[in-house]
């Protein structure tokens, strides 16, 4: 089968990119800031495509500028799943710092799979690109489709105070500015578009404080008996090993050309999770926060995610939500038992 290239192959969503393109047959190339850093992991975990000559780790340490065409981070690769992508709110500028780096970084990717015939790059976009925040966002009596798209002006992101509309702006504008490159270069592109994305780790965590984002807010849960039930940032999820599931396929279904694929499990709030794991899991309730007798009901309309796309055109059968947190806790307490590092 087909050599792909998997930018931020170390990464949550990166390396789950990696362990199904594998399992479904592929050879892959990932890419990684620095080879001294994440190959013995990645080595490790792969060791049988190794030895198959299926799986090897290179180093791109710089997406955003650097000339890709003279390290030979593509070489052989005929398809690029380009999952690399800065998340962080440490914003001091919020053009240089989060807007161009990622609209640069994005188009530099495709402006080089085009000058070596790649022949289909897949972009992980975001929920982020396709909530209207000015409507309400995901608080809102309203089904989002991959017709939909946040409204936020580059001058309104550009001059904004809040860092998570900032962040949200650079996913609609890096995917937009993929698509115009993809149409004017005749480059066949596919985005995925998943909210909030939950699952179980499989790279590699030193320990609490190095967890990604998604994967801290459910361990934050096992250590905060004492403290209250989060605010429910974003109910509506997604499980990383479907989001990983729908880089493959779209990859491989010839029909998924040109199309925005939005990827949701479903939704749930905090306080609906804790009792439900409460119950399923008791072994647990220790160390789950106590949910008050007085909290008061959420009373706002959670948006909808049309996935109809997914599902028919690539296949997808979605992972239940339960199933979800269950399986990112088990490998959370699994790592906190071995000491985090291996």
């Amino acid at each position: 089968m087909a050599r792909v290239l998997v930018t931020g192959a170390n990464g949550f969503v990166g390396i789950h990119v990696v362990d199904k393109l594998l399992q479904s047959g592929f050879s892959v190339r990932g890419t990684v800031r620095s080879v001294s850093k994440s190959r013995p992991y990645l080595e490790r975990t792969f060791s049988q495509f190794i030895k198959d000559g299926r799986f090897e780790v290179v180093e791109a340490s710089d997406l955003l500028y650097g000339d890709l065409s003279i390290t030979g981070w593509n070489a052989g690769c005929s398809l690029i799943a380009h999952v690399a992508s800065p998340f962080h709110y440490q914003i001091e500028d919020n053009e240089r710092d989060m807007l161009l780096p990622a609209i640069d970084a994005t188009v530099n990717v495709l402006k080089y799979a085009k000058q070596e015939g790649v022949t289909r790059v897949v972009v992980t976009s975001s929920c982020a690109a396709v909530f209207d925040v000015k409507q309400g966002g995901f608080w809102r009596d309203y089904t989002y489709t991959d017709k939909d798209w946040n409204s936020t002006t580059y001058a309104e992101a550009k001059e904004s105070k809040f860092p998570g509309l900032v962040y949200a702006a650079s996913k609609k504008f890096a995917e937009q500015a993929a698509w115009e490159f993809a149409s004017s270069h005749d480059l066949e592109l596919v985005t995925i578009n998943p909210p909030m994305i939950y699952g179980p780790v499989l790279h590699e965590i030193s320990g609490p404080e190095a967890l990604n984002t998604s994967s801290a807010n459910i361990y934050n849960l096992l250590t905060s008996s004492s403290r209250p039930i989060p605010d429910d940032g974003l109910p509506l999820l997604s499980d990383v090993r479907d989001v990983a599931e729908a880089h493959v396929r779209a990859l491989q279904v010839p029909e998924a050309k040109g199309h925005r694929f939005i990827i949701s499990n479903g939704a749930i709030l905090w306080r609906d999770l804790v009792k439900q794991l409460g119950e399923e899991r008791p072994e647990h309730m220790d160390r789950l926060p106590n949910v008050p007798s007085d909290l008061k009901p959420e009373t706002r309309t959670l948006a909808k995610l049309d996935t109809t796309p997914a599902r028919e055109l690539l296949k997808l059968k979605f992972t239940d939500v339960m199933k979800t947190f269950e399986d990112s806790i088990d490998e959370l307490l699994k790592r906190e038992k071995k000491g985090w590092a291996h």
